[in-house]
């Protein structure tokens, strides 16, 4: 049996191949929410819509922050996320009612990323993860 494959499936396949291990891997991030379809059904104001930006804004530059930092246990990694989300939310708090913000949340599930378990996360190589 002779498997005739073209110059461009030889390029083709292995670019997929590195691209579906490169989002496996977590080096992909999730697809960007669009959040204009709520805005509107919301009927938020120009200035309104720039505050729940740049909260989500600040979010994403704290979040890579966090993750480049090192903790010495993933407690405290968990613990300093956590705060990060209750900010986020009291920011929010300032723009949206709790309807909407209850409307947010459902909506921003789908662009949740599935993460396993014991998957990156603890990054000190002095002392070992909490059980």
């Amino acid at each position: 049996m002779t498997l005739k494959l073209s110059i461009k499936q030889l390029i083709v396949i292995p670019l997929l191949a590195l691209s579906a291990l490169a989002a496996h891997a977590g080096n992909v991030p999730p697809p960007k929410a669009d959040l204009g379809p709520l805005y509107e059904q919301w009927g938020l104001g120009a200035s309104q819509i720039a505050e729940v930006e740049a909260s989500f804004e600040q979010l994403r530059a704290a979040r890579q922050e966090l993750r480049e930092q090192d903790f010495a246990s993933r407690s405290e990694r968990r613990e300093a996320m956590r705060a990060l989300r209750e900010t986020h939310r009291e920011r929010l708090q300032t723009v949206l009612s709790e309807q909407q913000l209850r409307e947010l949340k459902e909506y921003m599930r789908q662009f949740r990323r599935h993460r396993g378990h014991g998957k990156g996360g603890f990054k000190s190589s002095d002392s070992a993860p909490e059980a």
